[in-house]
């Protein structure tokens, strides 16, 4: 009696311990379990953010196409789950809820060789371009209309306009550092005035090679990463309106980064998925 009385105590402890030991296990509920085994899925930021890492399913691969739906359903369904950054080979896509376009984002994975391909110190250059709204000024007008200040952020940087050139609405100026101190940042600011309406478009221009995309030496006009602030935009007296921006090697990285991670998705991932 006393012998069954102890097997029960036993058998109802270790019931309570596999008990607890599951209720403090977390189990992942989203459509993403049904397109890739859980142990690829963790918890990401926060309680409403899930990582898969299919690099870790398969090496060389970035995502399927079961991944890919299970991913958007997973951020547009009835869930609590907001966010799903899919890490794979080459390319990290970021899903959220309430997104114009899925995925929201995309970049390179780090440390991968497409990644080490777009950072490298590539030359580059600011590029503005600079629409009149007022069709009526003349060549001259416009061209006075326009003020730019170009300032070297490190002591002992030169900072130049390289070239301006006007056709019909449109001016275009190219600028950067003509000298520069060896362990300097190599960064410059711009600020450009007008009391004219216009409209700016803030640019960088990169000579890059970049396998699968540039094999050989290029120029790529690229707009600013959508992680980098817009130009700040200022009213001084006069009816004399403000634009002032920086640019350097970390903005033409990412701004680099994103435009071919952009591509790679639609060029060579989509294509095998969609």
């Amino acid at each position: 009696m006393q012998k069954n009385f102890i097997l029960a105590l036993l058998g109802a402890s270790i019931l309570f311990s596999c008990s607890k030991k599951n209720d403090s296990t977390p189990v992942i509920q989203s459509p993403l379990s049904q397109a890739i085994d859980s142990k690829y899925i963790h918890q990401g930021s926060d309680v409403n953010s899930l990582d898969v890492n299919y690099s870790d399913y398969n090496s060389t691969g970035d995502c399927n196409k079961a991944l890919f739906q299970a991913a958007i359903e997973t951020v547009t369904g009835s869930g609590n789950i907001n966010t799903v950054t899919v890490k794979g080979a080459t390319l990290t896509m970021e899903f959220k809820r309430n997104a114009l376009a899925q995925p929201a984002k995309t970049s390179l994975t780090y440390g991968t060789e497409l990644y080490k391909s777009v950072n490298q110190p590539w030359p580059w250059t600011g590029f503005l371009i600079i629409t009149k709204q007022n069709t009526f000024l003349t060549t001259d007008q416009f061209n006075k209309a326009i003020n730019i200040k170009l300032t070297a952020i490190n002591t002992g940087d030169i900072a130049k306009v390289l070239s301006k050139t006007i056709a019909d609405n449109t001016m275009a100026i190219e600028y950067n550092l003509t000298a520069n101190i060896s362990n300097g940042s190599k960064s410059v600011s711009y600020e450009l005035q007008t009391n004219t309406p216009i409209t700016l478009r803030s640019q960088l221009r990169v000579n890059c090679i970049i396998p699968g995309f540039f094999p050989t030496q290029s120029y790529v006009t690229l707009d600013y990463a959508s992680t980098l602030a817009k130009p700040k935009q200022s009213s001084l007296d006069g009816n004399v309106t403000s634009y002032s921006q920086e640019a350097n090697p970390l903005f033409v990285s990412e701004s680099l980064s994103e435009y071919i991670a952009g591509r790679y998705f639609a060029e060579k991932l989509y294509p095998t998925i969609k």
